[in-house]
C-alpha cells in the first residue's frame, strides 16, 4: 500500500480552504431587491403514495416544502408554489393501477402547467415586465414528473416568455 505524507503546505491549505469557501457567493434564483420584477413559481411533485394533505405525519421533503411555501406566500406574493400528490394515492384499484402503470402521469404534469399558466396571467396583469423563474422539485417518482414539467414549458405553453 502506498502512503503519501502531507507536506506543511498541504496541511496549511486545510486552514485556508474554509476562508475561501466562505467568500463564495451563490447565485440567487429570486431576489426582488436586485430585480423588482422577479417572481418565482415552485412546482412540487410528490412521490409514490405520498400525499401530505391526507397523511401529514409521513410527509416527504416535497410535502414539507409545500407547507413552507404556503406559509411564505402569505407575506411574499412574489413566490408562488403548487403541490401535486404522488402517484398511487387514490386508493383502491385505480391507485394500484396508477402505481403500476403511471396512469396519472400526464394528468399531474398538465395540472402543474395549468397552475403555472394561471399564476403567470396574474403576475403579468400586475406587472407587464415580470421576470418569472420556475423551480421544480420532485421526490421519488415525482422526480420524473418534475423533469418533464421543467423540460419544455415554453414549447408547450406559450404563456411562458423567453
Amino acid at each position: 500500500m502506498d502512503v503519501a505524507v502531507a507536506s506543511a503546505e498541504k496541511l496549511a491549505s486545510y486552514d485556508k480552504a474554509p476562508k475561501e469557501v466562505s467568500q463564495f457567493e451563490s447565485p440567487q434564483l429570486h431576489d426582488t431587491r436586485a430585480d423588482p420584477h422577479s417572481r418565482l413559481f415552485v412546482a412540487l411533485f410528490d412521490g409514490m403514495e405520498n400525499d401530505v394533505v391526507k397523511d401529514p405525519l409521513h410527509a416527504s421533503n416535497v410535502g414539507l416544502l409545500k407547507e413552507q411555501i404556503e406559509e411564505n406566500e402569505r407575506d411574499d406574493p412574489t413566490i408562488s408554489g403548487f403541490y401535486k400528490e404522488g402517484p398511487s394515492t387514490r386508493g383502491g384499484v385505480k391507485g394500484v393501477l396508477d402505481g403500476a402503470m403511471g396512469r396519472t402521469y400526464q394528468e399531474r404534469i398538465d395540472f402543474m402547467y395549468q397552475k403555472l399558466a394561471e399564476r403567470t396571467a396574474i403576475w403579468l396583469e400586475e406587472d407587464p415586465d415580470v421576470n418569472i423563474k420556475v423551480l421544480s422539485v420532485g421526490f421519488s417518482q415525482g422526480g420524473t414528473g418534475r423533469r418533464f414539467f421543467q423540460a419544455s414549458p415554453r414549447a408547450r405553453y406559450p404563456v411562458c416568455r423567453e
